[in-house]
């Protein structure tokens, strides 16, 4: 293993122990009950103080919790400008954490497995792993979380993971922000266009289920 690759091992294993470290300071020091209802008082209430939502936002993604929800409660409450920038930033924050993950830990750990059984990681060429990386992004029906730790499985750079996982996902939660932004503002025919998206990504992903089985 050459210097730069042990540098980098060493950076990836130092964010994500901050990473977990923040995770479980967050939880040890939080009652997701009280969570749930102060993320409740934010969607109902105008003055409610956004940083619980924040919070929640940039963490509970990471346990599996549907980020549609956020989606729909930062279009109400930030309108859909600012309701796409707060969720592309947390966005970015979780999938950078995924690959931080797979890289210093979980990636190492199977190969080692796969090692000890006299078996090997099939090797895809970049153009290969690009195509896999945005069939799999592309698809609506496999959850978020699933999404970005199969695309940090590969091969990929951060920035070619960065690129085609966050540009797509971010075009998926659109249609979510839009809807509830627009319902706020009464725009309805921006509403109409959120529907009109919802529903074809949704056709979308019950055409491709079907087409697999």
């Amino acid at each position: 293993m050459s210097e730069s690759q042990r540098h980098s091992q060493v950076s990836l294993k130092i964010g994500l122990a901050l990473l977990l470290l923040g995770i479980a300071v967050f939880l040890y020091y939080t009652d997701i009950s009280v969570l749930v209802t102060e993320i409740k008082a934010f969607a109902l209430n105008p003055q409610a103080d956004p940083v619980w939502f924040i919070l929640a936002l940039c963490f509970l993604p990471l346990l599996g919790l549907p980020l549609s929800i956020f989606c729909i409660v930062a279009g109400a409450k930030f309108g859909v400008g600012w309701g796409l920038v707060i969720i592309g930033i947390a966005m970015m924050c979780q999938m950078v954490a995924c690959y931080l993950a797979m890289h210093s830990f979980i990636k190492p750990s199977i190969i080692r497995w796969l090692d000890k059984k006299d078996r090997s990681v099939p090797d895809m060429g970049r153009s290969s792993q690009i195509k896999w990386a945005v069939g799999i992004v592309a698809l609506p029906i496999l959850p978020y979380m699933m999404k970005n730790l199969l695309l940090a499985s590969g091969s990929l750079s951060l920035a070619y993971y960065l690129l085609i996982n966050w540009s797509i996902q971010l075009l998926h939660a659109v249609p979510y922000v839009m809807f509830s932004g627009a319902m706020k503002d009464q725009n309805f025919t921006l509403v109409a266009v959120a529907v009109v998206l919802i529903l074809a990504l949704s056709g979308g992903a019950h055409y491709a289920n079907k087409k697999r089985q």
